[in-house]
């Protein structure tokens, strides 16, 4: 059997047919978290692939949507039907929103029903992409008199739009407090430079879930933790978070999701050399919450023992009882807040 999270009825349907086609008896129990397959060795090997398949499309979509609620906590896209503005659907307002974010003046994007518009940035205007003629008026609301501060921005950043590393100076509390945490939790004393990372739309989702996990289960479900990776990953993590696509570089012993360490020594066997010499790894904010035993091959969360039946763990660990690690599988549960050089 394998272990599943809580699917949609469609989602269902689809797992099944798979069965169908292949000859396979499909029973999915999503009480237990689990779908059982019967049939021929052959017919059986063939379906689990195919599911395993499906599985992860269905984890990358539950992560999209995530994403999406997150963003429309503090900002969204509206348009004007006759003297009303509504709102746009969570997958829309977060697609127009990046298109604003990297300053693009046009997007298409999809409703529920799969139809297509073309969002005008400059104009503020949208259209059905079948029928040009008939535009709305379009405008970007910030939730909260704060605007797009609305869940709080460190106060520590330096003001300005975008996203960019600010070079802490040696000697600063914020840098020394930086480089304390790293060498007691094993850190090599060879730091080069420390960077604060500022990126206003990756904290404001990771902020958004941060509130999402204490309001479910009602305690911090944050901790500082380390992960060490390669010159080559490094714009794309401050750009856009940590990616699940780069996990295989840290291995999958306890699940396909994105590995932090209790210990910065530890991260540090995963930090490449680049072409300089130096070594770089992220002290960064996770939200681990309610943690569960990972285990090779897990590529979403179970659900929490004697919990709700909707409820999954939020992370997955090597040892519950004295963890060395975390995994996450939601990209939006952590975030990259000082890059460190080193050697």
């Amino acid at each position: 059997f394998l272990n599943i999270c809580i699917i949609a009825v469609f989602q269902k349907s689809h797992i099944t047919s798979v069965g169908r086609q292949n000859g396979v008896v499909i029973n999915i129990n999503t009480s237990k978290g689990e779908i059982v397959l019967q049939g021929q060795e052959r017919d059986v090997t063939r379906s689990k692939a195919d599911i395993l398949e499906l599985l992860s499309d269905i984890d990358k979509h539950m992560n999209e949507y995530d994403k999406a609620e997150a963003m429309c906590k503090y900002v969204q896209w509206q348009f004007k039907d006759g003297s009303k503005w509504k709102n746009t659907n969570p997958m829309m307002n977060m697609y127009i929103e990046e298109a604003h974010q990297a300053k693009k003046a046009r997007v298409t994007v999809k409703d529920r029903s799969g139809e297509e518009y073309e969002i005008d940035l400059k104009k503020n205007e949208e259209y059905e992409k079948k029928n040009p003629s008939k535009k709305y008026e379009i405008r970007r609301s910030d939730v909260g008199s704060r605007g797009t501060d609305v869940v709080g921005l460190p106060e520590r950043w330096e003001s300005g739009k975008g996203n960019k590393e600010v070079e802490l100076k040696p000697g600063s509390g914020e840098y020394e407090k930086v480089k304390e945490e790293f060498t007691k939790k094993g850190g090599p004393n060879s730091i080069q430079k420390i960077y604060r990372v500022q990126n206003p739309h990756l904290y404001q989702q990771y902020a958004a879930k941060r509130k999402s996990i204490l309001e479910r289960n009602g305690k911090n479900p944050e901790r500082w933790l380390w992960h060490g990776t390669s010159a080559d990953t490094i714009k794309f993590i401050i750009n856009n978070g940590f990616n699940r696509s780069y996990c295989g570089k840290n291995g999958t012993a306890y699940g396909n999701g994105v590995y932090f360490a209790v210990s910065s020594s530890y991260s540090v066997g995963f930090c490449a050399v680049d072409q300089n010499g130096s070594k770089h790894m992220f002290s960064a904010q996770v939200l681990v919450g309610d943690t569960c035993q990972g285990q090779g091959g897990m590529t979403v969360l179970p659900q929490k023992s004697g919990g709700k039946s909707y409820e999954t763990y939020d992370s997955a660990t090597d040892s519950p009882s004295s963890p060395n690690m975390f995994i996450i599988f939601h990209d939006s549960q952590a975030y990259p807040t000082y890059h460190i050089v080193f050697r």
